[in-house]
């Protein structure tokens, strides 16, 4: 019975109080399903995340708010766009639909969370960081629930592990395993032979050596503890041989526990020491964000 009961949780996740803040989870799914007007700013939100990622990519052109039109890209055909983005990348973009309950935007080739986008350009930035680099080798700390993962093996970067906490851990575990059944996927206590590996946190600290060509992270390290974050930096530092990848933002904001204020991740990063910074930009595909690279020094 417990079983069954595991499985219905799993299959429905994004219902779920364990996906807070990671894809959707309980609060969310109740405000989605009782606000029509918070809807359809999410569905509009999640088409302009799309468009963002079309621009990037140099599929379609960048609208200009100084010349010609501007404002009309988001009543493209978004079907024409998808096929576009495809063509590009040379893969089938479409997400697995495994977290049962979440909210996403409805095309003719599949159904899209803005989180399936957001991990799509991640992942490609990391193929093109990473393009002159044989076999690479990417580590994931808080990966959601493995799309970043997902996409990054599509894209041809098939070493990739996740590090995380053991209850997301499996959530990463049931996303992936079900995403790519004929793949080696090793979870923590099993032997590591896998080309995806799912580590719990604590694991972190007991990886041998610099295994890793680039480490990342996205949307997490603002909001958790600044010892553990730069804990982990110096981690970074240990276990990879070339990059950290960030995307985060620095609002500053006030944190969930406590009443302390959330961190700035290049702030941490001088304080950890051993990286030099390669570029600085906005995050093309969400406001307020940044997007950091540093080159890890010896």
């Amino acid at each position: 019975e417990n079983i069954k009961e595991i499985a219905f949780y799993l299959c429905n996740m994004s219902r779920m109080g364990i996906t807070h803040g990671i894809t959707q989870g309980e609060i969310e799914y109740s405000r989605i399903t009782s606000d029509s007007t918070y809807r359809n700013w999410l569905g509009l939100f999640t088409l302009d995340e799309l468009i963002a990622l079309a621009e990037v990519l140099g599929v379609i052109p960048m609208e200009n708010p100084e010349q010609g039109d501007y404002g009309l890209a988001i009543f493209s055909n978004i079907n024409e766009i998808l096929k576009k983005i495809e063509i590009f990348l040379g893969i089938s973009i479409v997400p697995p639909n495994i977290e049962g309950g979440a909210y996403k935007l409805k095309t003719k080739k599949g159904n899209f969370h803005y989180r399936d986008i957001a991990s799509l350009y991640v992942a490609w930035r990391c193929k093109e960081i990473l393009k002159y680099t044989q076999s690479p080798s990417v580590c994931e700390i808080g990966a959601g629930i493995g799309k970043t993962t997902y996409y990054s093996n599509l894209l041809g970067i098939k070493k990739y592990t996740i590090i995380d906490l053991p209850h997301i851990n499996i959530l990463q575990g049931f996303y992936l395993i079900k995403s790519f059944p004929k793949e080696k996927i090793s979870l923590y206590g099993e032997k590591n032979n896998g080309n995806i590996s799912i580590l719990p946190d604590f694991a972190f600290a007991k990886t041998n050596g610099k295994v890793f060509d680039l480490t990342l992270n996205q949307d997490s390290f603002p909001e958790i503890n600044k010892k553990t974050v730069v804990d982990y930096l110096r981690e970074i530092h240990r276990t990879t041989r070339t990059y950290f990848l960030s995307i985060n933002q620095e609002s500053q904001n006030t944190m969930m526990t406590g009443n302390l204020r959330q961190n700035v991740v290049s702030e941490l990063v001088s304080e950890a020491k051993g990286f030099e910074k390669v570029y600085r930009f906005p995050y093309w595909l969400r406001k307020g964000y940044v997007e950091e690279l540093y080159k890890i020094l010896d």
